[in-house]
């Protein structure tokens, strides 16, 4: 595996305010890793992993100690065999471990490699497959295209509150339809403690898909879909499940959700209010070229009933962008992310997302924009208190971007146009990387498209005050040479420590290239 980074880190320790946010610590500057994958996490024991990840699934890994010096610098190679693709599912900390799920597909063989790396070391600890789902042959495969059925696979959902996680088995070509989908709960020594499927209700719907999942106090939540087809049956049957696997079960519990029959499962988002006990679910139930309307749901997590609905749109930011854009240009993002806090109240993220297709007679062509943001927060009965309007526009030409199981996909320098929601000491913040120029041009009702980074500085919104519209500070100070980018999709806060690590990327000056920094808001 090619190195990227120095094997030896030169260390400043220093104390640089910019903004809300003081530097305590900073590695020497390294070279940019621009492709394959990057993931950062501070450890509960002070430890700070960093990795990159090549194609081949080998690991580049830095480990840093509590005083934030470099303890370990070394390779790792998992075993992913002769694998012709392989995909991280997830990493997060175990029980002082850390834990990572990669998708090895051998010869048309999907199977779920878990390997469990040393917290303070980073060796292996432990490798194995857990699950393989056998051969998808190409008469399989064809049938599966022909019915427009999604790929088997995995998802792995780690428990926020405790050390539990639950590997989903998704297998699309199992002829039972109860055994489709299929549950495995896990405590912190890895060992099995729960093991259901997800049945069709009554046999009554041929096929069982899913959207949002969460774990919460050891409880897997689940939105389920049963549905049939012309082929199958009455393809106006179908049914919204919430479905539930509490540890120690061998069986789910499933109550039918009065939703609408166009819920968009793929664009769900839920969570939980640990004050009212509601479980939350934003559903998108209309899309066409037109718009979309967005329900917020509280249920009953015993019943599954809908206790109380509401429309989820930012009017106040509609109106604003309106009268800034133009009505043209209003305001028109989707629901992204979906944040709930310890005392009950809870944010909701819009970002406007556009796809490109541009075809010739021996071309396809996609682009990705991405649009302005809006921030909704709510106070624990879900009424708004604030709404906010970040103006962008950042484009991404022939690649989505985002993310492989956690970790960062790198390239094309995509990967800086991630923005970062977080709330830090209470205060939350949006973080973004953007042209200096559009402080001024947003004032006029202009936008500057970013489509290369180079031009671009690490900003901080802080979401306060009555101005809808905010503005923007420098998140690592203004750059006295080049410009200075941050990797916001790799930002980790300890929130017990106080404690913000990201990744800095330097462009221009005598300090070009990356480095790790620590910082710790006010």
């Amino acid at each position: 595996m090619k190195k990227q980074v120095l094997v030896i880190f030169s260390f400043l320790l220093c104390s640089v305010l910019h903004a809300q946010f003081t530097t305590i610590a900073e590695t020497s500057v390294f070279k940019e890793a621009e492709d394959g994958l990057a993931k950062l996490m501070q450890l509960k024991n002070g430890n700070t992993f960093f990795m990159l990840i090549d194609d081949k699934k080998e690991i580049e890994l830095h480990i840093y100690d509590a005083a934030h010096k470099e303890k370990v610098s070394t390779t790792v190679k998992p075993d992913i065999g002769k694998a012709k693709r392989a995909t991280i599912n997830d990493i997060f900390e175990m029980n002082g471990d850390v834990v990572i799920f990669i998708m090895s597909v051998d010869d048309r063989e999907p199977s779920l490699i878990r390997i469990i790396m040393d917290g303070n070391t980073g060796t292996i600890k432990k490798q194995e497959e857990l699950f393989n789902i056998g051969r998808v042959s190409l008469g399989k495969a064809y049938g599966m295209a022909l019915a427009n059925l999604e790929e088997p696979g995995f998802d792995v959902i780690k428990d926020p509150t405790y050390d539990v996680y639950t590997v989903v088995i998704f297998n699309t070509l199992e002829s039972d339809r109860n055994k489709r989908i299929q549950l495995v709960m896990y405590g912190s020594d890895h060992k099995e403690l729960s093991r259901a499927y997800v049945k069709s209700p009554g046999e009554k719907y041929k096929y069982m898909t899913y959207g949002s999942v969460m774990m919460r106090d050891g409880k897997l939540i689940m939105l389920a879909r049963g549905y049939n087809t012309k082929a199958s049956g009455d393809p106006n049957e179908t049914a919204v499940l919430l479905t539930t696997l509490n540890k120690g079960d061998t069986t789910v519990t499933q109550k039918q959700l009065q939703f609408a029959k166009n819920v968009n499962l793929g664009r769900t988002l839920m969570n939980y209010n640990p004050i009212t006990k509601d479980i939350m679910v934003i559903g998108v139930e209309r899309e066409n070229k037109s718009g979309y309307t967005a329900y917020l749901y509280f249920l009953d997590p015993e019943t599954g009933k809908v206790k109380k609905s509401q429309d989820l749109f930012p009017k106040e930011v509609y109106a604003t962008s309106a009268e800034l854009f133009g009505n043209k240009n209003a305001f028109s993002g989707m629901p992204v992310m979906f944040s709930a806090y310890d005392d009950g109240s809870f944010s909701v993220v819009f970002e406007e997302q556009t796809t490109i297709t541009r075809s010739g007679s021996n071309y396809v062509s996609t682009s990705y924009q991405y649009g302005n943001l809006a921030v909704s927060l709510f106070d624990k009965d879900g009424k708004e208190t604030s709404s906010y309007l970040i103006p962008k526009d950042h484009y991404n030409n022939n690649f989505y971007g985002g993310s492989e199981g956690g970790a960062t996909i790198l390239k094309a320098g995509n990967q800086y146009k991630e923005f970062l929601y977080i709330t830090m000491n209470g205060k939350p913040y949006v973080f973004m990387n953007d042209l200096q120029e559009n402080e001024e041009r947003i004032q006029k009702g202009k936008v500057s498209r970013v489509i290369g980074v180079g031009e671009c500085d690490a900003y901080t919104f802080e979401l306060q005050g009555k101005d809808v519209v905010l503005h923007r500070k420098y998140f690592f100070g203004e750059p006295e040479k080049g410009h200075t980018l941050c990797l916001f999709s790799e930002c980790d806060y300890n929130k017990e420590k106080n404690i913000l690590a990201t990744i800095k990327l330097q462009l221009g000056g005598k300090n070009k290239g990356m480095s790790l920094v620590w910082m710790q808001p006010k």
